[in-house]
């Protein structure tokens, strides 16, 4: 119980006490401080109860407060992705090849998905990215083009997109040019959120902040029937 107050204690800190009494020396957290300077309150904070009631694992209690950390930037995360009706940004970016993509040039050949995943070559990105591939030829047919980004390095999509024969292009936003654009949130401060856009004449007419896996291809599918 005592081990779960000092943790409080720190998360409150963090989000602009400007003290809090511990059985230590206070921690003082100023407003604009970083992930890293929370990060090692917290983690001296519950150390230091730690160690005083047993035997304390020191390591384990520090990747305890990475997940913490991660988890608390995820919660309180306030960004928003653009909505229906907003000017498809006109951003440009390389594929798994290494080379430029433009993507107003591919808004003019169509409708176009451009989804976003957290990490390539994990079961859930797998599995929707497969879904997509096996459905890619009904979805052509459509007139529809895939585009899939995540963070991931151009080494990590080239890797990805060849194991698994995607027929489509993926985009290495290692710099985050593409999902700022769009304004796809991060997922613990390190991923992109699961979301998909369909853009048509240079806007975008559906969106999923909660992109399906598995099921990803029924999901576009079902939503590109409603635009008719």
């Amino acid at each position: 119980m005592y081990l779960s107050f000092q943790t409080a204690a720190a998360f409150l800190m963090f989000v602009g006490a400007s003290s809090i009494p511990l059985n230590m020396n206070l921690i003082q957290v100023s407003d604009s401080c970083c992930g890293a300077t929370f990060f090692d309150a917290a983690t001296s904070a519950v150390i230091s109860r730690a160690s005083a009631v047993s035997n304390f694992n020191a390591l384990s209690v520090r990747i305890l407060c990475i997940f913490i950390t991660m988890f608390f930037f995820s919660f309180f995360a306030k960004a928003e992705s653009l909505p229906v009706g907003a000017a498809a940004p006109m951003v440009a970016a390389v594929n798994q090849q290494g080379d430029r993509v433009v993507f107003a040039d591919i808004y003019a050949q169509g409708l176009t998905l451009i989804y976003f995943y957290p990490k390539a070559d994990t079961p859930g990105c797998t599995a929707e990215a497969c879904s997509l591939r096996d459905s890619f030829e009904n979805l052509k047919a459509k007139g529809l083009q895939i585009i899939g980004v995540s963070r991931d390095d151009v080494a990590a999509q080239k890797n990805f997109h060849s194991k698994y024969n995607l027929p489509f292009t993926l985009i290495a936003d290692t710099d985050r040019v593409v999902s700022k654009a769009f304004g796809v949130p991060l997922v613990m401060g390190i991923y992109a959120a699961r979301q998909s856009f369909l853009v048509k004449d240079g806007r975008i007419v559906w969106k999923s902040v909660k992109a399906e896996t598995r099921g990803s291809a029924q999901e576009i599918q079902k939503a590109i029937d409603s635009l008719n």
